[in-house]
């Protein structure tokens, strides 16, 4: 089966699947795209990797392919990763984390559950934690308010519009900030509460787009445009950060 390579950062034209491929000791979730194609082709843009493949070629085969071209994959990604722009986040007590856009000071809290409150997120931890522990406090609490906030907004803007999808689930994808599927399954990357609403609101808009033009047409754009009217200025602005990291504050 030949193989087509490509760069480029357009959005990828229809996706049907979101399969995943490990690849040495990564896993990476992919967008699968089905065409009239002759032959599986790897795009490496804005959206991650995206595989295209003729409609009679079976996923075994396109396993194949991707291991085949493994190195080729990661070394890409790892290009692209590159080019963000912003910094990551420390994990340990007297940093600063970034909630909604703005900063949190991580600090150790006398109380048995994580609180936050007037610029601070008391950890129930001591001073010298080490980064592992904090980390592993302050993203279950992020993951927690990430499901709430995201539920909320997505129930709004689709209410709106007269949209709707069969579930909101939170990923941890390295190179997706959201995906929805045909069924209707909104998946959206927990990562994105460290951001501003407007950004989040941008992501679930465009996923919720999905549900009614399940590609990137002019049509899909269109949709994408009525739910957030400003969604191109926060498409840029979300390019700089990279969705499998925290940035820094």
């Amino acid at each position: 089966m030949p193989l087509q390579l490509e760069l480029g950062f357009d959005m990828p034209a229809p996706l049907t699947a979101l399969p995943s491929i490990t690849l040495g000791d990564q896993t990476l979730v992919y967008r699968l795209r089905r065409s009239q194609r002759r032959s599986i082709g790897l795009r490496i843009g804005d959206d991650g990797l995206t595989v295209s493949a003729p409609h009679w070629v079976g996923q075994a085969d396109i396993d194949r392919a991707l291991i085949e071209k493994g190195r080729w994959i990661l070394r890409k990604l790892h290009e692209w990763r590159a080019r963000t722009v912003a910094p990551q986040a420390h994990w340990q007590m007297g940093a600063r984390l970034a909630y909604l856009g703005q900063p949190l000071l991580l600090v150790p809290g006398s109380a048995r559950s994580v609180q936050c409150a007037h610029g601070e997120l008391r950890l129930p931890l001591p001073a010298d934690a080490p980064a592992a522990r904090v980390h592993a406090c302050a993203c279950a609490w992020l993951r927690t308010e990430a499901l709430l906030t995201f539920h909320a907004r997505t129930d709004r803007l689709a209410t709106a519009h007269g949209l709707k999808p069969l579930r909101i689930v939170l990923s941890a994808a390295s190179t997706l900030w959201g995906s929805c599927t045909a069924r209707g399954v909104v998946r959206l990357n927990w990562r994105l509460i460290h951001h501003p609403l407007h950004l989040i609101d941008y992501v679930i808009a465009h996923e919720l787009a999905h549900l009614a033009e399940m590609n990137h047409s002019p049509a899909f754009w269109a949709q994408v445009a009525r739910m957030d009217p400003d969604y191109a200025a926060a498409r840029a602005e979300l390019r700089k950060y990279r969705p499998d990291c925290a940035p820094a504050v």
